[in-house]
């Protein structure tokens, strides 16, 4: 599991390699030929966030900041260059969880291998392509991880229109007595 050195380590390593770039695509499908390679991982990019509105709450963003408070990281985006913050990618890394940037060596806590040759690394979330052709990749294995949207303040929940179904069946016993 990440310990908050290791966390920071993780923050500037994306910092140096993000900031000032746009992101240009995402692909938000688990790749990497993991055994749930080509599906969206809903645990882990959570609150009823569907592979669509992370795509085009993403898409065509730049990152000005890269923060950390404890062991949650984020990015900050904003809709044009040297904007105002409009949003976050907020990060948890879980036990297992970790941000890889391509060409870059992958961090140490991992308990998992990364194979420099092969991209992108085994149990891949979402990976993010920016300008420069930058690629970064979340990756996870055990999937206690979570990659979560929220506004200009990362601590509060955007809210997300998500329709359920609840269907109750309520069973009611009733008891009579007989008085004789």
């Amino acid at each position: 599991m990440p310990e908050l050195p290791e966390v920071e380590a993780q923050r500037r390593t994306i910092e140096e390699a993000t900031v000032g770039k746009q992101i240009t695509a995402l692909v938000a499908v688990e790749q990497g030929g993991g055994p749930r390679d080509g599906l969206f991982d809903d645990k882990v990019i959570g609150e009823g966030v569907a592979s669509e509105l992370l795509k085009s709450s993403l898409q065509k963003r730049w990152v000005i900041g890269v923060r950390r408070r404890g062991k949650q990281l984020w990015l900050e985006l904003a809709e044009a260059r040297g904007g105002a913050c409009t949003g976050c990618l907020l990060l948890h890394f879980g036990m297992t969880g970790a941000v890889i940037v391509r060409g870059v060596a992958a961090p140490l806590y991992k308990s998992f291998e990364i194979d420099d040759r092969a991209w992108p690394p085994r149990f891949t979330k979402l990976e993010i392509v920016l300008s420069g052709d930058v690629r970064l990749a979340y990756a996870d294995p055990r999937r206690f991880g979570r990659i979560l949207l929220r506004g200009a303040d990362p601590f509060t929940q955007v809210r997300v229109r998500v329709r359920v179904r609840v269907r109750v069946s309520v069973r009611v016993r009733v008891g009579v007595r007989v008085r004789v």
